[in-house]
C-alpha cells in the first residue's frame, strides 16, 4: 500500500533518473537536423557537457561535496523554521519539500519566487496531511531569512563602497 508520500518520493526519483539517463542519451546520439546543422536543444547541452568535461574528479568530489553540504544547511534551516511553526517533519518529507522547492525555481516567475514557493511549500504539505498555512508560512520565511539577509547583505556592501568612494 503507497502512500502519498512514497508516491511522490518515487515519482520524483523516477523523472530524476529518466532526466539522467536522458542527457547521457543525448551525449550519444547525434541528433542533426536535414541541413546538417545541430538543433538548439543539442547545441545547449553540447556547451554543457563541454564546461563539465573541464571538471577533474578531484574537482567533481570537491564540487560534489559542497553541494550535498549546502543541501544538508538548507534542510536544517528549512527543518528549523518549520520546527519553529510547530510542525515536525520527516528527513524524507524535507527531501521532497526542498527537491519541489527547487524544481519551483525553474519556471519563470515574480522575483524572489514569490507566490511560486509559497504554492509548492502548501501543495507538499497537504500531499503530507499537514495544514498548507503551513506551508505558506514557511515559504515566506524561507524568502524572509534566506533572501532577505542575502539583500541586506548586499545593501551594506553596497554603500560601504559607495561611502569608500566619497572619501577618496
Amino acid at each position: 500500500d503507497l502512500t502519498r508520500f512514497h508516491l511522490v518520493a518515487y515519482v520524483s526519483f523516477l523523472l530524476f533518473a529518466v532526466a539522467a539517463i536522458v542527457l547521457v542519451a543525448v551525449r550519444k546520439i547525434p541528433f542533426v537536423h536535414s541541413s546538417g546543422k545541430p538543433k538548439r536543444l543539442t547545441q545547449l547541452l553540447s556547451r554543457f557537457m563541454k564546461g563539465a568535461a573541464g571538471l577533474s574528479r578531484r574537482n567533481l568530489g570537491n564540487a560534489a561535496s559542497l553541494t550535498v553540504f549546502v543541501w544538508m544547511l538548507e534542510l536544517t534551516a528549512i527543518w528549523v523554521l518549520l520546527a519553529g511553526l510547530g510542525t515536525a517533519v520527516t528527513f524524507y518529507q524535507m527531501l521532497v519539500l526542498v527537491g519541489a522547492g527547487a524544481l519551483s525555481t525553474l519556471v519563470p516567475t515574480a522575483p524572489g519566487y514569490v507566490g511560486s514557493l509559497q504554492l509548492v511549500f502548501a501543495a507538499v504539505m497537504t500531499v503530507f496531511a499537514l495544514p498548507p498555512a503551513v506551508g505558506v508560512a514557511a515559504a515566506t520565511l524561507v524568502q524572509a531569512v534566506f533572501y532577505g539577509s542575502l539583500i541586506i547583505a548586499a545593501a551594506l556592501i553596497v554603500v560601504l563602497r559607495w561611502l569608500r568612494r566619497l572619501r577618496g
